[in-house]
């Protein structure tokens, strides 16, 4: 099986689900066997990842150092799983490429309703009147690119809780042979 994680850029975003899927491999059985990469619908081709994404990574001993984005094309729909951050982006893939909407999700749709209320209420304080740009109402993961390390941890952790879900159903799915 192969999981192809797709942002904008593909130096924010998609990289972190890389090495979120990484460390998952790590904890669960039958993923070890899902080939994972990303790509970004618009990047400037061959650009390293984001720093703040490369010092996120290797805080939890991810090495994003080597990562170039590259641009989603007609080889990546051969994909079994299409996961990207936004509606808008998932959409976009599908339209232009034909994809069935089965094989493209938003990551952000694996992440419980309740659990996504729960880390929006602990999390309003920390941000004050601008908690409406913390996370999307949505299963969308905002990018955070131009701004603080604040918002590149709190887009890496709701990726973290994201890719631990996905990586639940889909370990399940590998060691039942459904994969």
């Amino acid at each position: 099986m192969k999981v192809l994680f797709v942002c904008s850029g593909n130096t924010c975003r998609s990289p972190l689900a890389v090495a979120a899927w990484r460390r998952a491999c790590g904890e669960m059985p039958g993923l070890e066997q899902i080939e994972v990469d990303s790509a970004g619908i618009c990047p400037e081709e061959n650009a390293p990842a984001a720093p703040h994404s490369l010092t996120i990574a290797a805080q939890s001993g991810q090495d994003l150092s080597e990562h170039r984005a590259k641009m989603f094309d007609a080889t990546h729909t051969h994909s079994d799983l299409i996961v990207t951050m936004t509606r808008d982006q998932a959409e976009i893939l599908r339209a232009h490429f034909g994809l069935d909407e089965n094989r493209v999700r938003v990551l952000g749709s694996w992440v419980p309703r309740r659990t996504k209320r729960e880390i929006k209420a602990q999390l309003q304080p920390l941000w004050g009147s601008d908690g409406a740009k913390m996370s999307s109402p949505h299963d969308d993961i905002l990018d955070p690119h131009g701004g603080s390390f604040e918002a590149y941890a709190d887009c890496a952790a709701q990726i973290e809780r994201a890719v631990r879900e996905l990586a639940k159903v889909l370990s399940s799915s590998q060691r039942l042979g459904n994969g």
